[in-house]
């Protein structure tokens, strides 16, 4: 279930109404019988992600299986978006990310950028937007700016929220700028924004 719905029973009943909805689409749409069982399944899990009846990764899973099964798509085609190359970049560069996390890459980062900066928080802001920006030439942008999130929240723990909340609006929206600045210096590296 998901965690905005407290009763499972209402997820089930839920569940339970939108299938009745789904045959007498089925039966009722004036449209050829493929066209019919691919618009009632559109409704079906327009239904059960508005409502979150279920969780989201559940009811995004169901769409290619469900196709599958009401021979509205072959199986290649229905789990084909799955498999989209810019999907494999992402991960790739998420999977990067966290193996630089585990081996404690950040951290040594965020050291040498304070050491360098020696306690000047404008210099530590200034290197820690050079370092995201020198990563992205490398690594795809959106992997660079989910690692260095954490460093730069751990860099900013010490300055109050509540009084200094434009500081961190600047330091984190500079962090994802530096990494799409940084990625257009390579071609792989800006593929998601490239027109």
């Amino acid at each position: 279930m998901s965690s905005t719905t407290k009763n499972p029973t209402r997820g089930y009943m839920i569940l339970a109404l939108d299938f009745l909805l789904f045959l007498a689409l089925i039966k009722m749409l004036p449209f050829t019988p493929m066209e019919n069982r691919g618009l009632a399944l559109l409704i079906f899990i327009g239904i059960l992600w508005l409502t979150e009846a279920f969780n989201i990764t559940v009811t995004s899973l169901m769409v290619p299986i469900l196709a599958i099964g009401l021979n509205v798509l072959p199986t290649k085609a229905a789990f084909a978006p799955f498999s989209e190359p810019i999907i494999f970049m992402f991960f790739g560069g998420f999977v990067l990310a966290a193996v630089m996390n585990i081996q404690k890459l950040d951290l040594w980062i965020a050291n040498h950028i304070i050491r360098l900066a020696r306690g000047n928080l404008k210099l530590t802001v200034l290197y820690l937007f050079a370092a995201t920006a020198g990563l992205s030439l490398f690594i795809n942008n959106t992997a660079v700016a989910a690692m260095m999130l954490p460093l730069t929240l751990g860099i900013l723990k010490k300055v109050d929220l509540k009084t200094n909340r434009a500081l961190y609006v600047f330091v984190l929206l500079g962090v994802a700028f530096s990494a799409s600045i940084g990625a257009s210096g390579h071609s792989q590296a800006l593929h998601p924004m490239r027109f």
